[in-house]
Protein backbone atom coordinates (compact mmCIF):
# COMPACT_ATOMS: atom_id res chain seq x y z
CA UNK A 1 0.00 0.00 0.00
CA UNK A 2 3.15 2.05 0.25
CA UNK A 3 3.63 2.48 -3.13
CA UNK A 4 0.54 4.81 -3.92
CA UNK A 5 -0.68 2.43 -6.85
CA UNK A 6 -3.51 0.59 -8.00
CA UNK A 7 -3.71 -2.29 -10.53
CA UNK A 8 -5.86 -2.41 -13.71
CA UNK A 9 -5.83 -6.18 -15.28
CA UNK A 10 -7.29 -5.95 -18.50
CA UNK A 11 -7.49 -9.93 -18.80
CA UNK A 12 -8.13 -13.04 -16.86
CA UNK A 13 -4.59 -13.83 -15.11
CA UNK A 14 -3.37 -17.70 -17.20
CA UNK A 15 -3.98 -20.32 -14.88
CA UNK A 16 -3.96 -24.21 -14.50
CA UNK A 17 -6.53 -26.35 -15.92
CA UNK A 18 -9.39 -26.95 -13.24
CA UNK A 19 -8.24 -23.58 -11.27
CA UNK A 20 -11.14 -20.98 -10.92
CA UNK A 21 -10.36 -17.15 -10.98
CA UNK A 22 -10.68 -17.16 -6.89
CA UNK A 23 -8.12 -19.95 -6.64
CA UNK A 24 -5.65 -17.80 -9.19
CA UNK A 25 -6.16 -14.46 -7.38
CA UNK A 26 -5.92 -15.74 -3.51
CA UNK A 27 -5.45 -19.42 -3.51
CA UNK A 28 -2.31 -19.28 -1.86
CA UNK A 29 -0.50 -21.13 -4.69
CA UNK A 30 2.41 -18.77 -6.22
CA UNK A 31 2.84 -20.87 -9.76
CA UNK A 32 2.99 -17.70 -11.77
CA UNK A 33 5.18 -14.99 -10.90
CA UNK A 34 4.11 -11.46 -11.36
CA UNK A 35 5.99 -8.55 -12.51
CA UNK A 36 6.21 -4.62 -13.65
CA UNK A 37 8.18 -3.59 -16.46
CA UNK A 38 8.15 0.25 -17.46
CA UNK A 39 5.09 1.13 -19.35
CA UNK A 40 7.25 2.18 -22.47
CA UNK A 41 9.15 -1.21 -22.18
CA UNK A 42 7.97 -3.72 -25.17
CA UNK A 43 7.35 -6.82 -23.40
CA UNK A 44 8.90 -9.96 -24.90
CA UNK A 45 6.57 -13.27 -25.96
CA UNK A 46 8.94 -15.17 -23.69
CA UNK A 47 11.97 -15.34 -21.34
CA UNK A 48 14.73 -17.73 -21.03
CA UNK A 49 11.88 -20.17 -22.89
CA UNK A 50 9.24 -19.30 -20.54
CA UNK A 51 6.47 -17.76 -21.51
CA UNK A 52 5.04 -14.09 -20.78
CA UNK A 53 1.73 -13.10 -20.45
CA UNK A 54 0.66 -9.01 -19.78
CA UNK A 55 -2.49 -9.35 -18.12
CA UNK A 56 -3.01 -5.24 -17.07
CA UNK A 57 -0.46 -2.27 -15.36
CA UNK A 58 -0.12 -0.64 -12.53
CA UNK A 59 -1.35 3.07 -12.26
CA UNK A 60 -1.60 5.68 -9.80
CA UNK A 61 -4.69 5.25 -7.47
CA UNK A 62 -6.40 4.48 -4.50
CA UNK A 63 -3.18 2.01 -3.19
CA UNK A 64 -4.49 -1.87 -2.79
CA UNK A 65 -7.63 -1.42 -5.55
CA UNK A 66 -7.25 -4.42 -8.01
CA UNK A 67 -10.09 -3.65 -10.54
CA UNK A 68 -10.46 -6.66 -13.45
CA UNK A 69 -12.01 -6.02 -16.54
CA UNK A 70 -13.18 -3.07 -15.32
CA UNK A 71 -14.95 -3.77 -11.99
CA UNK A 72 -13.51 -3.79 -8.70
CA UNK A 73 -12.22 -7.19 -6.95
CA UNK A 74 -12.70 -7.28 -2.99
CA UNK A 75 -9.59 -7.30 -1.05
CA UNK A 76 -8.71 -11.09 -0.91
CA UNK A 77 -5.80 -13.56 0.73
CA UNK A 78 -4.82 -16.39 1.62
CA UNK A 79 -4.63 -17.19 5.35
CA UNK A 80 -2.61 -20.41 5.81
CA UNK A 81 -4.29 -21.05 9.56
CA UNK A 82 -7.73 -20.06 8.36
CA UNK A 83 -10.56 -22.11 6.69
CA UNK A 84 -8.63 -25.14 5.80
CA UNK A 85 -7.76 -25.98 9.42
CA UNK A 86 -11.38 -24.61 10.95
CA UNK A 87 -12.95 -27.64 8.68
CA UNK A 88 -10.01 -30.41 9.06
CA UNK A 89 -9.10 -33.00 10.79
CA UNK A 90 -5.92 -33.39 12.36
CA UNK A 91 -5.95 -36.61 10.81
CA UNK A 92 -6.60 -34.92 7.39
CA UNK A 93 -3.56 -32.70 8.19
CA UNK A 94 -1.24 -35.30 8.94
CA UNK A 95 -1.24 -34.29 13.03
CA UNK A 96 0.00 -30.39 12.19
CA UNK A 97 -3.07 -29.35 13.70
CA UNK A 98 -2.29 -30.54 16.91
CA UNK A 99 1.31 -30.82 16.21
CA UNK A 100 1.55 -34.57 16.79
CA UNK A 101 2.91 -35.66 13.02
CA UNK A 102 3.59 -39.16 12.23
CA UNK A 103 5.86 -38.19 9.44
CA UNK A 104 9.13 -39.33 9.97
CA UNK A 105 8.54 -41.25 13.30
Amino acid sequence: LASGVSAELSQHPPRFAGANLKQVLSGGEDYELLFAVPPNRRVPAQLCGVPLTVIGRFERGRPGRIRLLGRELEPAGWDHFGSVLATSTDAELGGFATGRSEVGQ
